[in-house]
């Protein structure tokens, strides 16, 4: 990591389907805008926020808590970004 601090948010999982293929490959579009490092925290497992594959392998489903980590130069703005297309994912027709 470098010297930024390192930025965190946590979200809980509200569609009742969770998280599955398509509001990841949301989150791996936009992560790969941004410059610093994300990372998705589920209990003890942490994932590449830029790979599918891995954020796959968390299983986040309603009710899970999960964090978004970032550090870089333009880590708070990737988290807003990041919380706040899952929020709108949540509220969309696709998420029932």
């Amino acid at each position: 990591m470098g010297d930024a601090p390192v930025v965190t948010r946590t979200y809980v999982v509200k569609p009742a389907n969770g998280l599955h293929l398509r509001p990841w490959s949301r989150f791996v579009k936009l992560a790969h805008q941004y410059k610093c490092r994300i990372e998705v925290v589920k209990e003890s497992a942490r994932s590449d926020g830029r790979s599918m594959l891995a954020l796959l392998t968390l299983a986040a489903k309603c009710g899970d808590e999960i964090s978004i980590e970032a550090d870089g130069d333009d880590a708070e703005e990737a988290v807003t970004a990041l919380i706040a297309m899952l929020e709108a994912y949540e509220d969309s027709d696709e998420s029932a």
